[in-house]
């Protein structure tokens, strides 16, 4: 281009404006005019050189057979299910038995009188608009610009460095270069074939790397024909690095951590897997030959061959953070294959909801009604932030609001902005599940049903997910009805795991004539969350075989401890959640030991109160059940036991005291051994029971000459007679309770009567309250602070309150991504990397 650009120089002189003098006529805008016409009009922006065989063979792309990627579309095509892909593999299967597309290429060119001219091309660009006026038409453009840059060609300058640097062929020589260029290419292609064309037959299962690693070869070849470098795949091919030899070198160079070059010299093809590129997000490996499987077999093919790849290239390369809850690997992958198949879905979803969407509120968007256009766009801004949800069939709040703005057509009346519920009515997950694995096990392929969308991906998908799933299954021993369960198992919790908690269903039915409609609308949802009936325990469960067997025997045997009166429990696993599963018990929870209170140092009398108790323990005698329910609730205070540190004169008057100690919050301080509850199971539920009976060690000193027990009480741990108080087992009676209270004078304890009562009505809230019992059971003793304080601290579950209805506020959208998934490089790993990064992080 260099040596046209004086000749270029001279063409724009003679066409573009004279610079106007500033100094002609003193106006100011002189100066403007200049900067706005002075500027070149005619300017070059290439060129190229290219031979006219390679020209062609570039515009005729669809009759290239190298293009049609004949041979990877051969080697994927063993899968296909409809009869239409079956014979068309058929067919891809015959042409290249008959000839490989490199040898229909030769062919093709081969041959007397081929064009094989060379061509030079130069690209321009002529600003019409900032020529001189008397230019600006066709015969001028014709005579000033387009003849002067052809007659450029013929110029000594220009034609002396041409014939420099060409090289004349002797005629019909074009051709043959081709075929010794692409020789390499060309006999690896030959070499797959020949290796794998006894495989293909119907249902095989060819490795999908060796299908990518042809399609790479294939399109390195398309290249050499061509020249045009958008066939090749760089995100995939940079890796191998056949594309970066081909655009830095001229020629394709194939990277030893991609392909063992050692099997290459001895006729063989080892690709080695842990280095195949993944997406670092979806996990999912990059390919090449997404276009080629659909433009021959359909996108739902390419979906199902990418879902298979995914699944058996995780088999030994699943990262560590893909459901790690999971001990056995085989449900791992099982789960991420359902994984696989439920983001399609979603996918599936989000295009039905959209195109609908976008299709109800066009005519607005287009329309001069500014309400509606307004309410159009409304729904259009909710669709866009519901399609950029993680989980968009999810029923969090912000989620389902989203989509009840995108869908419900306020238009229409509908102002309770609620979504159409089926005609099934409430579902379980169960429902759900058996329906996706029924219709994706039935052969042959029954009539699509719901939940499948047509025209989506998720039930070809789906099916190659559930095959996968069940080989996990066979590896892991699992047979007979047990796949299924373990099918089943894997697909729900993968439902629970990705929150789907309603599906899109079909219209419902009309009353009128003929089979009920299967189109699944945007409009329409079923809803997942009716209470699924109990299942029979699975061997299929998220352990190996034999790990099922002994959990199964484990849980066995801790559900005939559990309704045992006399079998052990656990205050610590039971806590106040589910304490109604235990009220019925007659021992003390195993929790409770003498060697845990610590008696080493402590008086007699002491040690003889633990040894009463532990032997004089009746749960049926209401203080005895008590004192267990207020030594679990206290040891789920901790470390906050003690009370704020108040004044004399803040304490209000007796009739108000007792309101008062009630509402005191509960704070920690700085002591040791207020940490582990365990002890203190023990040591407060021992010091209710010995103040409560008159037997005990304890109850016999108080009665004596010695009714001072500060020996007794553990005040360095905060189990003292106030706690008492607080948690509704004693009465205040003294300004001075909060001071060192004596028992029986500034503090009380409550009568056989009062104790029964707060027995009865705290058994009655557990056992009536579900989930909440033991919540309403601390909030009758203690107050609202105590019971809030538990379940913030997991030993009950609180009550929801209602919340006001309130907007959405800006702040809460999510933040939309602006970088496209295919342009962004470093979100590309491989299993061998992650394995690296992983031991660097254990080192």
């Amino acid at each position: 281009m260099s040596n046209f650009l004086p000749h270029l120089t001279g063409i724009d002189n003679v066409i573009r404006p004279a610079l106007i003098d500033g100094g002609e006529d003193g106006e100011d805008d002189t100066d403007i005019d200049a900067r706005v016409y002075g500027a070149s009009v005619l300017r070059g922006i290439n060129c190229q050189v290219y031979n006219e065989l390679s020209h062609r063979v570039r515009d005729e792309a669809k009759f290239h057979p190298v293009q049609l990627g004949m041979i990877s579309a051969a080697l994927s095509g063993t899968t296909s299910k409809t009869i239409a892909s079956r014979r068309r593999w058929a067919q891809r299967l015959q042409q290249c038995n008959d000839s490989l597309p490199h040898e229909r290429f030769n062919d093709k060119v081969s041959g007397n009188n081929q064009p094989q001219a060379l061509r030079f091309e130069n690209t321009y660009t002529l600003d019409v608009y900032r020529m001189k006026e008397e230019f600006r038409n066709g015969s001028s453009i014709y005579d000033q610009v387009i003849t002067p840059l052809l007659k450029t060609w013929s110029h000594p300058t220009v034609l002396s460095p041409i014939r420099d640097t060409i090289v004349v062929f002797k005629p019909d020589r074009i051709p043959l270069l081709f075929a010794w260029a692409t020789f390499p290419l060309t006999a690896l292609l030959e070499k797959i074939w020949d290796t794998h064309k006894r495989t293909l037959v119907d249902g095989a299962v060819i490795d999908p790397c060796l299908i990518e690693f042809t399609s790479m070869v294939e399109r390195a070849l398309n290249f050499s024909h061509t020249g045009n470098a958008r066939v090749l795949c760089r995100r995939l091919m940079d890796r191998a690095w056949i594309s970066m030899g081909i655009i830095h070198d001229g020629l394709p160079s194939i990277s030893d951590t991609f392909v063992a070059s050692g099997s290459l010299t001895t006729g063989n093809l080892v690709i080695r897997q842990e280095s195949w590129p993944v997406d670092q997000d979806t996990r999912r490996p990059l390919t090449s030959s997404r276009k080629t499987q659909e433009l021959t077999y359909g996108k739902d093919h390419y979906e199902a061959y990418e879902a298979r790849f995914t699944i058996r290239h995780a088999i030994n390369y699943l990262p560590a953070r893909i459901y790690p809850q999971i001990s056995n690997h085989s449900m791992r992958i099982a789960c991420y294959a359902a994984e696989i198949g439920f983001r399609v879905y979603f996918d599936d979803v989000k295009r039905l909801v959209q195109d609908s969407v976008l299709q109800e509120i066009q005519p607005a968007l287009d329309g001069n009604d500014r309400h509606a256009r307004r309410t159009a766009n409304d729904r259009h801004t909710a669709l866009s932030r519901w399609l950029d949800e993680e989980h968009p069939l999810s029923y969090s709040s912000y989620i389902l609001a989203y989509l009840l703005r995108a869908v419900v057509d306020t238009n229409d009346g509908n102002r309770k902005l609620e979504l159409t519920g089926s005609h099934l009515g409430s579902k379980p997950l169960s429902f759900f599940v058996e329906i996706i694995v029924k219709q994706c096990s039935a052969n042959p392929t029954p009539r699509r049903q719901p939940p499948f969308i047509a025209g989506g991906h998720f039930l070809a998908v789906m099916r190659v997910a559930i095959d996968e799933m069940k080989r996990c299954a066979s590896r892991d021993s699992v047979t007979g009805k047990d796949v299924d369960l373990f099918v089943s198992e894997a697909i729900s919790h993968v439902c629970r795991s990705l929150k789907i908690n309603h599906v899109p269903w079909c219209t419902n039915p009309t009353g009128g004539g003929g089979a009920p409609s299967s189109n699944i609308v945007h409009n329409v949802w079923l809803n997942l969350g009716a209470a699924a009936a109990p299942r029979p325990a699975s061997l299929a469960s998220f352990l190996t075989r034999r790990e099922s067997l002994q959990v199964a025997a484990l849980n066995s045997s801790a559900r005939v401890q559990l309704e045992d009166s006399r079998g052990d429990w656990s205050a610590n696993d039971v806590r106040l959640n589910n304490f109604a599963s235990v009220v019925h018990k007659a021992v003390l929870p195993i929790e409770w030991s003498t060697n845990r209170a610590s008696l080493t140092t402590s008086p007699q009398y002491i040690i003889d109160t633990y040894n009463f108790v532990q032997t004089a323990f009746n749960a049926s005698v209401p203080i005895h059940q008590l004192a267990v329910i207020i030594s679990i609730a206290f040891s789920g205070l901790l470390p906050k036991v003690y009370p704020p540190r108040v004044q004399q004169a803040e304490i209000p008057t007796p009739h108000l005291l007792t309101s008062y100690v009630r509402n005191l919050e509960w704070v920690s301080r700085p002591k040791k051994g207020v940490s582990n509850p365990e002890p203190f199971i023990t040591m407060m539920s021992t010091f209710i029971i010995a103040l409560y009976e008159p037997e005990s060690p304890i109850s016999v000193i108080l009665r004596s000459n010695k009714p001072d027990i500060k020996d007794w009480l553990s005040a360095a741990k905060g189990i003292t007679t106030l706690a008492l108080c607080r948690l509704g087992i004693a009465k205040p009676y003294s300004s001075r309770v909060l001071f060192s209270p004596k028992w029986g004078l500034d503090i009380k304890e409550l009568t056989s009567e009062e104790i029964a009562e707060k027995h009865a009505e705290v058994i009655r809230l557990i056992n009536t309250g579900g989930a909440h019992g033991g919540y309403d059971a601390i909030l009758y003793l203690a107050g609202r602070g105590t019971a809030d304080l538990l379940a913030k601290n997991l030993y009950v579950k609180a009550r929801p309150l209602p919340v006001p209805g309130s907007s959405s506020t800006s702040s809460a959208f999510p933040v939309k991504r602006t970088l496209r998934d295919w342009d962004d490089d470093s979100r590309v790993t491989t299993a061998a990397v992650d394995e690296v990064n992983r031991k660097k992080t254990r080192s």
